[in-house]
């Protein structure tokens, strides 16, 4: 009998941390994911058969499956066969009072919503655009009987929590679209109701101003009405694991504090002193207060910069990557690089603490290892944590435990505070994949380092695409990008001979963007223990320059005749057609080339899904092929200059047959732009970067000076 998501996630969690308890139809267990002696994990399902997850400790949900190697995609009963990345999980239909269907809400493992519709004249499809059909609250039928019965009825903020009332035998609604989505007519379905408004709570705010606004909305129409919010966690389902009933949710007050606009004087201090005279705004007896300074208040400043050119002191620097690519091995050697005072920089020559914060790697075993193999400077890095009331250590919460790094900072005389990676530290009850809540968590980070005067190298993930810029590919909300004000790009160059990882300068908002792109490698280094065989890890060492981007590297995307195989008639009817073209191709031209098959809308998201798994090319703006790009001259052999990043010159082996010979002592070899090609040694001359024709937009090599068109294409 196959297993239900409860039984998969109790077992795998209870393997690792011991039995739990059984209460009120609940599961009290041992987190996972944080040192935890008070059971603080609750697991329960829901009627669709989910099973629901929340820490009282902060623990993102993500974060508690991924230490027992689960998946968001495990809390569902998703068919054995689909193995989509982000598969549809629930489906929430909207009806009218007489349960004639309207239209449907789905949810996928990941939290993204769609709305669709029955399409009128084609039974059993949909048409994923709302247009004008009516909307409804959700359980509309149900909502309606309550009110003619007198009973009360729950307003929550999603499908999930209605569902979640719901198990308690109680009546519960909630707009489609959430937040900010409230329409009058909602307010007229509930006219005579007796209502409970549950307000989500989140760091932005955005929930309690859409309760509150409910509430204003419904208070003429209602025959009883309560704000509340939950007693723990953000939301009703979050409440209800928690251990609490409906029963205690607290009561909130429906009014706010009413902000006044008030000038308040600079005081000399601030302009004379070392404080900003800028800061959040303050409060004063319950009322904001907002302050105005002027500009000539404020001394003009030059940056200041951890590693020249490329950290900037009192920012988020972002350290952007897919697996694989030896993040935290890079953090390793920034720490000891920083440690040690041989980072060039203000600090080159004066050796500064190093505050790190890992929730993925043991230091036992992995991270302190890593620092003897860099060489850092040990009793200068700190592992920086929280301790609970009972003494019980926990990670740093952002953006919680912001406000702290000033001081600690101060007391250490740190220079930066490395976070591996930041999204574990980010509070759980924020989304990271919405912008303002994102931004609630990183802007007072950002504070804290520009007043405590130190960097934040923060590792974070690329995802999966292509056929964007680099900042686009960070996981998550633009949030991360926009709020840095510097991003290192890694990517492994897998046409290189040997393991080789080029690190890019994605983003420099202070300083300049056109930095040499560097290329390192990782050693593998055996430590002596104590307690007999020796610890293995990795070392960066760095091999030179290279004129290859990182964003070249990760958006290269070769033909995979594996992943042609698998495409359905649509697709294939397109390939063949490409393939008798032997251009690259607009999907309008594909649309009218077969119009028997499908149509322009059809054409754009097909062409766009075959290009994102490697079948084909997108080698322009929305243009198409099938062949593989041309080769580069010398394509696996990455141009490079042997300047070591922290002005030291390092061995780079090289064949000796018309190359360079490797060894102790190698100098860096000057490289100067010379015509058609890139000067790098004696006799060494490698090819521009390859060119796009101008006429199919298909990747050229040049052979003469101001070519820009293949010689076929010339002709056609």
């Amino acid at each position: 009998m196959e297993r239900t998501p409860l039984q998969v996630v109790l077992d795998a969690i209870t393997t690792r941390t011991g039995t739990g308890q059984l209460q009120n139809g609940q599961w009290r267990l041992h987190c996972p994911a944080h040192p935890d002696r008070n059971s603080s994990l609750g697991l329960g399902e829901s009627p669709a058969g989910h099973a629901l997850l929340y820490c009282q400790a902060g623990c993102r949900t993500e974060d508690v499956l991924a230490s027992v190697d689960l998946q968001m995609r495990d809390l569902y009963p998703i068919p054995v066969g689909d193995r989509r990345d982000d598969p549809i999980v629930a489906t929430y239909p909207y009806v009218d009072e007489t349960g004639q269907l309207l239209f449907q809400v789905l949810r996928t493992a990941n939290k993204r919503f769609m709305q669709r519709r029955p399409d009128p004249d084609h039974h059993g499809k949909w048409i994923y655009k709302l247009d004008e059909v009516r909307r409804v609250l959700y359980r509309l039928p149900a909502v309606l009987q309550a009110i003619r019965e007198g009973q009360t009825i729950y307003l929550v903020e999603g499908e999930k929590d209605v569902h979640t009332v719901e198990l308690d035998g109680c009546v519960a609604t909630c707009n489609p679209g959430g937040a900010g989505k409230w329409r009058p007519e909602y307010t007229e379905q509930l006219r005579g109701a007796h209502l409970v408004i549950v307000a989500d709570i989140d760091p932005t705010g955005v929930g309690m101003r859409h309760a509150r606004t409910l509430h204003q909305q419904l208070q003429p129409v209602a025959a009883s009405l309560l704000l509340t919010q939950p007693a723990a966690g953000k939301d009703t389902t979050d409440h209800r694991l928690a251990g609490h009933q409906l029963d205690e949710l607290t009561i909130v007050d429906p009014n706010p504090p009413t902000p006044t606009l008030q000038a308040v004087p600079l005081p000399p201090e601030a302009i004379d002193g070392p404080a900003e005279p800028v800061s959040p705004a303050t409060t004063d007896m319950g009322r904001a207060r907002i302050r105005l300074t002027p500009a000539s208040a404020f001394t003009i400043k030059p940056v200041r910069w951890v590693w020249d050119g490329r950290m900037p002191l009192g920012e988020i620097c972002l350290i952007a990557g897919r697996e694989g690519v030896g993040k935290s091995t890079f953090l390793a050697w920034l720490t000891a690089a920083i440690t040690n005072g041989n980072l060039p920089g203000v600090y080159e020559g004066e050796p500064r603490a190093v505050l790190y914060s890992a929730s993925e790697d043991a230091w036992s075993y992995t991270i302190a290892p890593r620092m003897v193999a860099a060489g850092a400077n040990l009793d200068l890095v700190y592992r920086i944590d929280t301790l609970d009331d009972d003494g019980t250590p926990g990670k740093l919460i952002l953006p919680r435990d912001s406000r702290y790094l000033p001081e600690i900072a101060e007391e250490t005389k740190a220079a930066a505070l490395m976070c591996d990676p930041i999204l574990s530290l980010v509070d759980g009850r924020i989304n990271p994949n919405q912008a303002q809540e994102l931004r609630s968590a990183l802007e007072p980070l950002k504070h804290a380092a520009e007043t405590a005067g130190i960097v934040v190298p923060a590792l974070v993930h690329f995802n999966k695409t292509r056929d964007v810029d680099i900042l686009s590919m960070i996981a998550g909300s633009r949030s991360w990008s926009e709020v840095a004000r510097a991003a290192l790009a890694i990517a492994e160059d897998k046409e290189a001979d040997e393991y080789t990882c080029v690190v890019s300068q994605g983003k420099n908002n202070l300083g300049r963007k056109n930095l040499p792109n560097l290329l390192y490698t990782i050693d593998d280094v055996a430590l002596e223990t104590e307690d007999g065989p020796p610890a293995r890890v990795g070392r960066l060492r760095w091999t030179g320059e290279t004129e290859l981007e990182a964003e070249e590297v990760l958006q290269r995307k070769p033909t995979s005749q594996a992943n042609r195989d698998n495409v359905n008639r649509t697709q294939a009817a397109i390939l063949d057609w490409l393939d008798e073209q032997g251009r690259a191709c607009s999907p309008r031209e594909v649309a009218d080339g077969l119009p028997d098959v499908l149509n322009y809308e059809n054409a754009k998201k097909t062409l766009a899904r075959l290009a994102s798994r490697g079948v084909i090319q997108r080698v322009g703006t929305g243009l198409y092929r099938t062949e593989p790009a041309v080769p580069a001259a010398g394509a696996g052999s990455t141009p490079m200059r042997t300047r070591d990043p922290i002005g030291k010159t390092v061995p780079v082996p090289r064949p000796s047959q018309g190359g360079w010979k490797g060894g102790a002592g190698t100098k860096t070899v000057p490289g100067e732009r010379a015509g058609t090609g890139q000067v790098v040694g004696a006799g060494q001359v490698v090819p521009d970067m390859v060119r796009s024709c101008t006429v199919c937009y298909g990747p050229l090599i040049p052979v003469e000076p101001g070519q820009t068109t293949h010689p076929t294409c010339e002709s056609t």
